[in-house]
């Protein structure tokens, strides 16, 4: 079975994709402080608490999960934020076996290299791959973000 991801494009998407290709060429000549890649990570995790526990039809006030997240009050939809917060921390991903690997990355490069792909956007394009790409990623010792740092660069500049 080869590897097709399934996404929508229209004119509209395609356009703001290459905007954004193209302030990402210049933002990534800038220097990031550690400070502000701590606090990107940290928004985020909050951010993505706020979301998963709204679909869960969690009725609290964003405010409140915000506070919620470092501190596990008395009612059940703060103990729920609190603790998804905290789930967050110790999640753990498997990568498939090693015997996969060459056959997992071989479909996502005939993909990458097929013909039909030539003109999807690099950002459309580079966010599929690295998404494929850290699913099949076998390496459990080494942070995400020395993996996806130097994709990023390649396939964005």
């Amino acid at each position: 079975m080869s590897f097709e991801p399934k996404y929508t494009l229209t004119v509209d998407m395609a356009k703001n994709l290459m905007e954004i290709q193209k302030t990402a060429a210049l933002i990534s000549q800038l220097p990031l402080p550690v400070y502000i890649l701590k606090e990107l990570k940290d928004e985020s995790l909050i951010e993505t608490v706020i979301y998963f526990t709204k679909i869960e039809g969690n009725l609290l006030a964003e405010k409140h999960k915000r506070e919620a997240i470092n501190y596990a009050g008395d009612r059940k939809e703060e103990q729920e934020v609190y603790n998804l917060g905290k789930a967050l921390d110790f999640i753990v991903y498997l990568p498939p076996e090693a015997k996969d690997v060459p056959f997992l990355m071989e479909e996502l490069v005939a993909w990458i290299n097929n013909p039909e792909n030539v003109d999807l956007p690099a950002p459309l394009k580079a966010g599929i791959f690295l998404y494929q790409f850290l699913t099949i990623h076998p390496y459990m010792d080494k942070a995400m973000e020395e993996t996806v740092e130097p994709w990023l660069h390649i396939f964005c500049a």
